[in-house]
């Protein structure tokens, strides 16, 4: 009779049915597991909680946005020290000019910081004024090459260094020994008799304008 045969080919369907199953149970079971460990869990991923440092490019849209108020700090910051600094040298000669840096500089700075909610200040690998140490984030950036570095931590916060070229008008105060200005070396001398911010020639890396707005 052909009702065994019958029956066993009737059966045949569901077992591929069920090997089909298994398959993309486990399937499933595995595209899972890779998933929890790209994405932990659930959290969010470290670059969004954790400092890293990112390209300009990169910059998301409110970041980009702060980068502006950085650089609108900065260039606020250059221009009154330049302007404090051009005042005092066409006053009293470059001699005083140093006195400047020293009273006036933090002042201006602690200004600049409150009007645009941030903190901001210069920073070098040879310090002159040893109050402008560097934040820890920025220390070990110090000696690198003369370009901006930027650092993020989720869309609102921020920190950037941006580069301090030595301007030839810059070398009466930080210059070699013959390019010092009248009374300069004396006057570094008295008020900071541990500087380390002359010798430098035009072009070079002085220091380092730092900027930062995070909580922390």
């Amino acid at each position: 009779m052909p009702a065994p045969q019958s029956s066993r080919a009737s059966a045949l369907p569901s077992f591929a049915f069920a090997q089909n199953l298994t398959i993309t149970l486990n399937l499933a079971i595995t595209v899972s597991l890779a998933l929890t460990a790209c994405g932990g869990d659930g959290s969010a991923p470290a670059s969004t909680t954790e400092w890293h440092s990112i390209e300009r490019g990169k910059l998301s849209q409110p970041q980009t946005a702060l980068l502006g108020r950085f650089e609108a700090a900065r260039n606020e910051l250059a221009s009154s020290l330049f302007s404090e600094l051009t005042g005092a040298i066409q006053a009293s000669g470059h001699a005083e000019a140093i006195s400047v840096c020293q009273e006036r500089a933090p002042a201006i700075a602690k200004a600049v910081s409150t009007k645009n909610d941030l903190r901001i200040g210069r920073t070098a690998a040879r310090l002159r004024n040893p109050s402008n140490a560097a934040p820890t984030w920025a220390a070990d950036r110090l000696a690198s090459e003369p370009d901006e570095y930027l650092f993020a931590r989720g869309d609102g916060e921020l920190r950037a260094l941006f580069p301090i070229l030595i301007a030839p008008a810059c070398l009466a105060c930080h210059g070699k020994e013959d390019d010092l200005g009248e009374g300069v070396a004396e006057a570094l001398s008295i008020r900071y008799s541990a500087d380390q911010a002359t010798g430098f020639s035009a072009g070079d890396l002085r220091g380092w304008f730092w900027v930062e707005n995070d909580a922390n």
